[in-house]
């Protein structure tokens, strides 16, 4: 290994993949590993606000507190959930979905639920 370090950058694409540039081979492996074990790798970066009225905000509250978790990370979980469960997004559609063009057919592959929609696969 080199005795005087290098500089290097990481730099973060749209698509939440790191690349390591401007740095020296044998230390690509030990930055990978720093980042991956900060947990850096996984990071959500999607944001979603929503707005609920109070009655709901309570109930999100103390089902957060009863769970042990912050409300925010409650709602996060909650939109997952459903999201991943077949009947919600089917119920969901059912009673919401005004065009029939742009309904999404839910395909399970492997326990990962993906959508089909007009053709085309959105994972």
């Amino acid at each position: 290994m080199c005795q005087k370090p290098l500089p290097y950058r990481l730099n973060v694409s749209q698509c939440n993949t790191v690349d390591i540039v401007n740095c020296h081979d044998d230390w690509k492996g030990d930055i990978q590993n720093m980042i991956e074990e900060k947990g850096l790798g996984g990071k959500k970066v999607n944001r979603v606000g929503i707005s609920l009225t109070n009655r709901y905000d309570s109930k999100l509250r103390k089902l957060a507190t009863a769970c042990g978790m912050g409300h925010t990370t409650l709602a996060g979980l909650l939109v997952e959930k459903c999201l991943d469960n077949a009947q919600m997004v089917a119920a969901l559609q059912k009673e919401y979905c005004i065009q029939s063009a742009y309904k999404v057919v839910v395909i399970n592959n492997k326990g990962e639920l993906n959508y089909v929609l007009s053709g085309r696969e959105d994972s």
